[in-house]
């Protein structure tokens, strides 16, 4: 069973060359306005253009964070045009039309983000091949415009973290002093074509003097996307909630491995794969000696579905030279990850209390539909479907906290979100809950 990696690692490692060189220090976060913001959004109060947070088909309902950083709560039905557009984390511009006495959306189009005048783009074979030059011999001066926490989890090589908010207050401050002098080209990215931090930071280098500027527009999801690896940072590998794994052999772990690292060889990974974290959203980051073996780790568990995946920038060779510290002894050989809470999440034992009755200050709220709750649900819940929330605010208690769920988490955040705007005190379970025979349960 061990055998097949070597073969996978021999047929798919060619696929891939990218060189993790140089990172700069890290920096900090993001906003501005300037006419390279995205596609002309229409002004009115029947258009709403933003973010996509969170989207739920069954429910026929999205929230989106606004331009001015307000998150609304949308319905929409198999009248509304352009439903193919709807992706989250991607920009939006949704129009509003009034049904059977409330807004519906009734038309869906992307955000696109659109060049400033004299700014051009830069594909990501063009960047890839700046990167194998390096940015003294290739000129260029690499810039994510995400926030920083984003670049830490992982970046595209050699890209340095300047948030866009950040490069507004600063200036040029944080930019290559003598990128003028020597025609150093600037490339910034963010979140891909929707995104409009790197435009925008782009349209403020230009106002600062810089002549020679680029965007990739595809971004760091286009790079991760072309199977190309992104670079964790120092801080984010050292104290992140990851699977930081060592895929080297174990005497070269006991001699000295990054902290927190669990050592499993490359040729033992297949074999391993069922020790691995069953949720996919688990942040995989992999280091070695700076090896092939890096790479193909890397493809596996890109093709085992996990969403978020990089590595220790330059290796353990890279890691070290940046003055970073290594422990001896045995490293640990078991994968031990667990997910922490997100922000407005109760935990499942929390949960499971409440609504077993021990805790009198909260109460249980069930946002699944009508036709769902048929089948049970958890005692003594308050329903209301997700799209009568607001609407039906009125009948919540006021002196509890609300426990919210769904059947995975999706409209539970919805209505959190909704009903923290109105001040209302809640949180929500992200679980997978399954009624039958009039009882619930439910699994992380």
């Amino acid at each position: 069973m061990d055998m097949d990696i070597p073969s996978a690692y021999r047929r798919l490692v060619p696929a891939l060359i990218v060189t993790a060189l140089l990172m700069a220090p890290p920096t900090t976060m993001v906003p501005w306005a300037m006419a390279a913001e995205s596609t002309a959004t229409p002004a009115g109060a029947n258009v709403v253009a933003g973010k996509i947070l969170s989207l739920s088909r069954k429910a026929n309902s999205l929230t989106i964070e606004t331009d001015d950083h307000k998150t609304e709560l949308i319905r929409f039905d198999n009248a509304t045009k352009g439903l193919e557009h709807l992706t989250l984390n991607e920009e939006a511009v949704i129009t509003l039309a009034e049904r059977g006495g409330e807004k519906v959306a009734s038309e869906i189009t992307p955000r696109h983000a659109i060049l400033p005048a004299g700014v051009g783009e830069a594909s990501l074979d063009e960047v890839a091949a700046l990167i194998r030059q390096g940015p003294e011999q290739g000129n260029y001066f690499l810039v994510d415009s995400r926030p920083t926490g984003r670049w830490e989890a992982g970046h595209i090589p050699t890209a340095v973290s300047i948030p866009l908010d950040r490069l507004e207050a600063t200036g040029a401050t944080f930019l290559p002093s003598d990128a003028k002098i020597n025609h150093t080209l600037l490339i910034f990215y963010c979140d891909g074509p929707t995104c409009g931090l790197s435009t925008r930071a782009a349209a403020l280098a230009c106002k600062l003097g810089y002549g020679h500027v680029k965007v990739a527009l595809e971004g760091e999801p286009g790079w991760a996307a072309s199977g190309r690896p992104l670079v964790a940072a120092d801080r984010y590998v050292d104290s992140g909630n990851i699977v930081l794994l060592d895929l080297r052999s174990p005497e070269e772990a006991r001699q000295g491995h990054i902290r927190g690292a669990v050592n499993i060889p490359m040729a033992r990974l297949g074999a391993m794969k069922v020790t691995f974290p069953s949720q996919k959203t688990a942040p995989i980051v992999l280091y070695g000696n700076g090896t092939d073996a890096e790479q193909a780790a890397h493809i596996i568990a890109r093709e085992w579905g996990y969403k978020t995946v990089a590595l220790v920038d330059g290796g353990l060779q890279g890691f070290t030279a940046r003055g970073n510290q290594l422990v001896t002894g045995p490293a640990a050989t078991e994968i031990t990850w667990s997910r922490q809470l997100g922000e407005g999440e109760v935990g499942l034992a929390e949960f499971m209390r409440a609504a077993a009755g021990a805790t009198p200050d909260q109460a249980i709220l069930d946002v699944r539909s009508q036709e769902e709750t048929a089948s049970g649900m958890f005692p003594n819940a308050i329903h209301i479907p997700l799209d009568q929330i607001v609407k039906r605010k009125a009948e919540l208690p006021k002196d509890k906290e609300l426990l919210l769920y769904c059947s995975s988490g999706a409209r539970a955040e919805m209505a959190w979100r909704a009903l923290t705007r109105q001040g209302i005190k809640a949180r929500f379970l992200k679980a997978h809950v399954e009624c039958a025979q009039g009882s619930c349960h439910a699994t992380e």
